[in-house]
Parts: C-alpha cells; structure tokens; sequence
C-alpha cells in the first residue's frame, strides 16, 4: 500500500520482484514439489563414479573404492547388491546424511547407476579395522591404554547417535576403523534405524519383531528373538560390551564352531566365558565388572547410555603415557 499527503487515502500499489539483469532462475528437475524424489528419479551416475577395487561384501550390498572424476577425490562406494532391499537402504541413506560427527565418516552423495543399481558415496578413510588392530590381548600397559581411547571415541560416536534418536545396531570391531593418528571411525550404518518412528522426513520400516538383527557373534538378545521392536539405547550398550572385549582379548563374545550354538548364546547372553577372558588377560578389574554389566541379559540391567559407559570407562581407565 502507498499512502498520499492525506494520511485517510490509501492507494493500492502492486510490488513486482524483478531478476537482475543477465541472471536466470535455477532450472529445476521436473518432480513433483510435494513428494520426495526416488531413487528412480534420478540420472545416472556412471559418469562420476569409477569403481576401482573391491573392498568388502555383505549381505546386502558391495563395497567399493571408487574415484570420483567430477571432484578428483577417492571414495568409498557402497552399492546396493540386493534390489530388493532398496527401501532399506534408502533409509540408510537418510540415517547417515544426518550424522555429522568427527567419528563417523559422512555421506557425501547417494543415487543410482544406469544398471539400476543404488550406491551410497562416503569420505574414504585410511586406516585399520579394530578387529585387525585388537587380534590378540594387549601386550604393553601403552597398548592397553591406547585401545581403551579408541573404544571411548566409539562410546562417544554412538552417544551421538543416540542424541539423535538413531540406534546402530550392529556394534562390533569390524564396524571401526582406526587411522594412523588414532582417530576412531564407526562405519556400516545398514542397520540403523530410528528410535520411536519416522523422524527424519521418511517412512520408517517396520522389521518384523522376529527378525534377528545384526551379527550373532556380538548379538544382544532382544536382536534374536521377540524384542527387536522394543530395542532401545541399551542394545547398543549390549554391544559396546562386546567391542570392549574384543579389543581387550581380541576375541568375540560369542564363540562356537556351529551357527546354531553360537545363535543360542546370543539367545541366552552367555557371555560368562567373555568375561572370562577378560579377567584371564589382566584387565583391570573395574572394566571386567564394566564390560559385565553391559553384557547383562537384562537391557535394565546395563548402564543406560552410551554416555554413562564413557562416563565409567573415563572415570576408571589406567592412565598410562607411551
């Protein structure tokens, strides 16, 4: 509105935004704005992405080392195998882009190949997997210290997560790497899943409450049988107990020749003979009781929080310089 010299009179004035000159609009993709975009929807990527070596191999998907050609850059590319698991690994993809923290490797891209295939595009990190690095019990109280600090930036990465209501659910060392300067990566968000429900702008799955999720060999048992659907922080506390004992005897929780044993432990929580182990590598006693309780079959039964089990393993760890 435009006002006269008679401040009564009001005369209608119609505002037109103009572009500068010489500048166009962006051109958008032709998608309907009130959906989100799908995998289908959008241009193939062989052109950026080069696999160039096999890394790893899953159940569900392919690991690659690619070269991006667009940024010049080294990735690690993860490519769905399974095409029927694409709405899981969507919303792995959704789960990972919101994670922004110095211990878990970011998403940088996501989308599909000519082929059909999806692929997730992540920062490449250089270093060692936990499991290589902790294959047998510390040797030196210098070693024995350093691995304590690499299970705390893992404690840490996964209060993170669970800050943001995301449970990971297949805690175990081959899911850690560690750098050269000892900077801690929890990688694999696969198997993640929202707490409560769909909370990050997509339609949670609903995996059925009889599905075992995760690895058997550090499996907490409300991931066998009939709780996956009732799992909360705890089950990672679960297995963060069991990656504390593997990198302090370099062994797993679960140990057995046949799969049918070691899925009736995971059942069970036998984790008597773990910490065991512990307690025969000369691990200080108040981490063997630490690594107890969050191995307890009960989820009432162990700290309640990553943060708590920082908070302890802090509070307790020998302090040891070399």
């Amino acid at each position: 509105m435009l006002r006269t010299t008679d401040p009564t009179q009001v005369i209608p004035v119609t505002v037109v935004e103009t572009q500068p000159k010489g500048e166009r609009p962006p051109v958008t993709h032709q998608i309907p704005a009130d959906r989100d975009l799908e995998w289908d929807d959008l241009p193939p990527a062989d052109w950026r992405y080069t696999p160039e070596s096999l890394i790893a191999r899953g159940g569900m998907s392919k690991v690659y080392l690619a070269r991006d050609r667009l940024l010049g850059r080294r990735v690690v590319l993860k490519v769905l195998a399974l095409q029927e698991l694409r709405r899981r690994f969507r919303r792995e993809a959704h789960i990972h882009a919101h994670l922004q923290h110095a211990s878990i490797p970011p998403l940088f891209d996501a989308g599909r190949f000519a082929d059909g295939r999806c692929f997730l595009a992540i920062k490449h990190v250089k270093g060692k997997l936990l499991g290589d690095l902790a294959a047998r019990p510390p040797a030196t109280p210098g070693e024995l210290a350093r691995r304590l600090n690499w299970f705390e930036q893992v404690c840490l990465a996964v209060a993170y997560a669970h800050g943001k209501q995301i449970l990971h659910r297949d805690l175990k060392p081959a899911n850690v790497l560690v750098s050269p300067f000892g900077r801690v990566y929890l990688i694999d968000w696969g198997l993640a899943k929202v707490k409560g429900g769909p909370d990050l702008g997509f339609e949670d799955e609903r995996t059925a409450d009889n599905t075992p999720l995760g690895t058997l060999a550090y499996m907490p048992p409300e991931l066998v049988g009939r709780g996956v659907l009732r799992a909360d922080e705890r089950a990672d506390v679960f297995g963060l107990g069991g990656m504390l004992c593997a990198a302090l005897t370099g062994r797993p929780v679960y140990e057995g020749t046949q799969v049918v044993e070691v899925a009736r432990m995971a059942r069970e929580a036998d984790t008597a003979a773990a910490v065991g182990r512990l307690a025969e590598a000369g691990v200080p006693e108040r981490l063997v009781r630490l690594a107890e309780r969050c191995l307890a079959r009960l989820p009432t039964d162990r700290p309640a929080s990553a943060v708590e089990v920082a908070r302890e393993l802090s509070a307790h760890r020998p302090v040891v310089v070399g």
